[in-house]
Formats: structure tokens, sequence, C-alpha cells
């Protein structure tokens, strides 16, 4: 294993050890289910993104995500029990199972059958809602005991990540990164998938010496692993200042230049650290809204988005033309999303 991925490996270990296992904050179990207020933005374990599957904002999306919801709210106490007595893989098969063939019973009233031709558009939803509840829940006791067993909610963003499925993974289970989780129709087609996952986590875990399950993968969705470990669902949340704490270690000293020198462009010119700020920043997009954040930042953020400007332009990650950040070549680069993110959304 190169360098490069036992580092990633490390870092969502290490990620998974707060998130997953020790969230700073939990909340009930309705609350997850329904939705709670996460600064100024409702949450819920499964939102419409993923209901979408079922039509794009039509009636019958909405229908099927009530028949989720209403079928979690009603039966929470089983649930809730089943999650605190597991203790194999079995286990957690059955309790699955049995969601899977209530709630496909309950659709078939509620949506065409065509939307049921996919064993997977109704597996993932399930595997969501599971894993929301088994590590934020404050009725679950056993979040270290849970994290062996769950199960890798799979879909393209997954797919598309480089160190849960290589080419030739895809290749062999004929699932393409640019399709929808709909595509896995068969239920044995999933199973198959889930066991490469646990396989591939367990021979991660000898690697790398540290805890690493396969719902741990789940970290490398949209880069949780670097977002605030508070919880899974502030995990979601992109960046923000108050999170800086959290991420100067990552940043500062990981690819950026260790000397007070950067270049620029094609070299021509060479800053130092205390260079005149005021030339990089014509250098920038003239939007209202940067020169506002810019100018209310704190002297911390300030000196590491310059460092930031300075590596990318070296990079050539702005677009030539526009002067603007082009998100399909940043989109790899974890370390300085987050900074683009906060800067330019």
């Amino acid at each position: 294993m190169n360098s490069e991925f036992v580092s990633k490996y490390i870092a969502i270990s290490d990620a998974a050890g707060k998130i997953y296992i020790n969230p700073e904050e939990t909340y009930k179990y309705d609350d997850i289910i329904k939705g709670i207020k996460i600064e100024n933005k409702t949450m819920m374990a499964v939102d419409k993104s993923t209901f979408q599957a079922f039509g794009r904002f039509t009636p019958n999306m909405f229908k099927v995500q009530e028949c989720y919801i209403a079928y979690f709210i009603k039966n929470k106490e089983s649930i809730i029990k089943s999650l605190n007595s597991i203790s194999s893989d079995d286990d957690i098969e059955k309790i699955e199972s049995k969601i899977f063939s209530d709630i496909h019973a309950s659709l078939e009233n509620e949506t065409d059958k065509e939307r049921l031709n996919s064993y997977n558009r109704i597996r993932k939803p399930i595997n969501l809602y599971l894993q929301h509840i088994s590590f934020m829940a404050r009725e679950i006791n056993n979040r270290e005991n849970l994290s062996k067993y769950l199960l890798l909610p799979l879909d393209r963003i997954i797919f598309g990540i480089e160190f849960v499925f290589t080419e030739e993974k895809r290749k062999l289970f004929g699932i393409s990164k640019s399709k929808g989780f709909g595509q896995i129709k068969e239920k044995g087609l999933y199973e198959k998938i889930q066991k490469y996952i646990k396989t591939k986590a367990i021979k991660i875990e000898n690697e790398i010496g540290k805890p690493f399950k396969a719902i741990y993968f789940d970290l490398f969705w949209n880069d949780r692993y670097m977002n605030n470990p508070k919880n899974l669902f502030y995990s979601n949340i992109k960046t923000r200042i108050n999170d800086l704490h959290f991420y100067e270690e990552k940043l500062v000293g990981n690819n950026f230049d260790k000397n007070n020198k950067t270049f620029l462009n094609n070299d021509e010119h060479i800053l130092k650290e205390e260079f005149d700020q005021s030339e990089i920043i014509k250098r920038m997009v003239k939007a209202p809204s940067f020169y506002k954040k810019y100018e209310n930042a704190d002297l911390k953020l300030k000196s590491l988005f310059m460092k930031l400007i300075n590596m990318v332009d070296r990079k050539g990650i702005f677009n030539k033309a526009t002067k603007i950040p082009d998100y399909r070549l940043v989109e790899k680069n974890e370390k300085i999303k987050f900074l683009l993110d906060y800067f330019f959304e």
C-alpha cells in the first residue's frame, strides 16, 4: 500500500473515532429521523437528495420519503432494541432485511413498480437511517460495537472514490461512477460489493494498525473526514471560520512551501511571506462577497488564505480567463477545497 493511501486511511480512522464513536453532541431518535435544526439548516438522517431516486421533486418522491419516516418512527423501540443487542454481521443483516421487506411492501402502494426494480434504491436509505441512528441517537449505547457491523451506503460518489473502488473493481462488479445508486438492481450484487468492502476494510486495519471498519469508508463521501468532527450531521456542513483550529494542523506545512518563497504563474515572480497582500487580491475574482469575507476574516485565516492563493495559482487551479477557481481541478485536493468553498461559495 503506498504512503498516500496509508495516510488517508489513518486520517479516516482518526476522524471516525470522533464522528462515529465519540460524537460531541447526540440527539433524540425522533429528531434524527424527522429532522433537527443544525446551524440554521434542517438536517435529517436521509434527506430529499436521496429520495430523488424515486422521482425528482415529484409527489411520488415525497410520498416515499414519508413512508420511510413513518416506518422508522413507528418501529422506533424495536429498532433501538435490535441495534443495542447486535453482536454479528448476521444480526445487522437480519435487521436490515426485515426493514427492507416491510418498506418494500408499503412502497408498492406508494410508487410505481419500475421504481422498485432496484434493490439498492430501497436498501441505501435503510443503510443511511441505521448509520445515523447508531452514531447520533441518545438511545444507542454501543456505538463502537455497531461500527463493526454497519454496512456502507452505496452510491456513485462512493463508486468514484479511488480509496474505495479501483477501476478494475468497478468493471468486475459492472458498476459506473457516473450512474446513480439504483444501478445495483440485484440483491446478489449488493451482497458481493458489501463483502468486498468488508474484506478491504479488514486489510486496511491490519495494514495501518488502527481501527478501520467498512462504514469508515463513508467518511470519504464529500470529504466528511476533513469537516467538523462534532458528529455525523456536522461533518456534512461546509467548514467555516469557527472550525479553523481543526484544520490548521492539516493545512500548514502539508504540501505548502515551508520556505518563505513561493512561485506564481510561470515562475516569473517570487513573493516572500510578507508580500503586499493587495497585489494578490487584485488577481482574484472581484465579487463583493469575497471582499466582505476576506476583510472580516481573522489574521490566522488571512495568513492561511495567502498561502492557499500562492499554491493554487502556482498549480494552475484558477481558470486563466475568469480568475475563479476551477472546481473540476480542485475536487481531488482536500487540503485546499474547504478554503475555496469558504471564500467562493
